[in-house]
């Protein structure tokens, strides 16, 4: 192995030297719709290499990514993570071979090295993955027979690093999360979602998603107008009568408290925020003349506010 090839960490999108393939390695699984070939030299994994140590011995398998990309790993651990003896492609004699053997997958380098990232339990947050790698990578990894479940267990190094992917593009990652079944991450980013509309996702996403957490997201989206109409329409209570302003007085503060809420109408959605709660009835209440009657409202309008923020956002 190349000198220069072990200064390389992970997270650098870097290769090392190409590598003629070498004679010793003996090709025994292709995957179903691998092109077979000559493959005239191959480039090794910065992370993955032969030189890669955790304790259990050198590597004693190698996999050759669609690119060309030559991944060194163990037998003995993938095997314990996967439920089907990585899609079949690790021969029960594996261990009695006397040469590395390499296993040709139809996945591409920076798909692959997730895999192996997730299995091997690392974070791969420094090779900066897309939405779309990752979510290939899980794909590939429930074909290897490492459940998703697994992989994206809330302690997990993916799931911190998928649901960061979350800020920015939360309706993928949700489709992410229902297509594998991943219970505590669709409920986790379902938060973000409280305001996109169900006709307003791409056909393909809606597919992805399915038709149980679209209907999750619907009723959260549902109760959430309900929660929002429920507060609003509960006015100020009254206080006492007093010399400027009685009960007939008091009519004033009904009446206002229906022209807000009538206005409020307009902007209510289930993400609507509390600094536009605020602002609506803030533009209503200087109509009230009444110090006692602005002080009610005020109070009621503080209950509203922080009741709003403990409404239920998740599916």
């Amino acid at each position: 192995m190349d000198d220069g090839l072990a200064e390389l960490t992970c997270g650098q999108m870097l290769y090392g030297p190409s590598y003629a393939f070498p004679n010793d390695t003996t090709p025994i699984a292709t995957p179903a719709g691998f092109s077979p070939g000559v493959i005239p030299s191959l480039q090794v994994s910065p992370t993955f290499h032969s030189s890669l140590d955790t304790g259990s011995g050198p590597p004693d398998i190698r996999f050759v990514a669609a690119d060309n990309v030559f991944f060194f790993a163990h037998v003995s651990l993938l095997l314990s993570r996967s439920e089907n003896s990585f899609n079949a492609l690790i021969p029960h004699d594996a261990f009695q071979r006397a040469n590395l053997f390499a296993i040709a997958v139809p996945e591409l380098s920076n798909v692959f090295t997730i895999v192996l990232h997730t299995i091997y339990g690392w974070s791969c947050t420094g090779l900066h993955p897309s939405t779309d790698d990752l979510s290939a990578a899980l794909t590939a990894l429930e074909v290897y027979g490492v459940p998703a479940s697994t992989c994206l267990a809330p302690n997990s190094p993916l799931h911190a690093l998928v649901l960061a992917h979350a800020a920015l593009r939360p309706l993928e990652v949700f489709a992410l999360a229902a297509e594998h079944g991943v219970e505590p991450l669709a409920v986790a980013v379902s938060s973000k979602l409280v305001g996109r509309t169900v006709p307003s996702i791409p056909e393909p996403l809606l597919e992805r998603i399915g038709a149980r957490y679209l209907l999750r997201l619907a009723r959260l989206q549902l109760s959430l107008m309900d929660r929002l109409r429920e507060l609003v329409l509960n006015p100020p209570q009254p206080h006492l009568p007093a010399a400027t302003c009685g009960f007939s007085e008091q009519r004033t503060l009904i009446g206002t408290w229906a022209l807000a809420s009538a206005r409020l109408s307009w902007h209510a959605k289930p993400d609507l925020s509390a600094s536009t709660i605020q602002a609506v009835f803030n533009d209503v209440e200087g109509d009230l003349r009444c110090t006692l009657c602005k002080d009610a409202w005020r109070s009621r309008v503080r209950q509203i506010l922080y009741q709003w923020t403990l409404a239920k956002r998740t599916i």
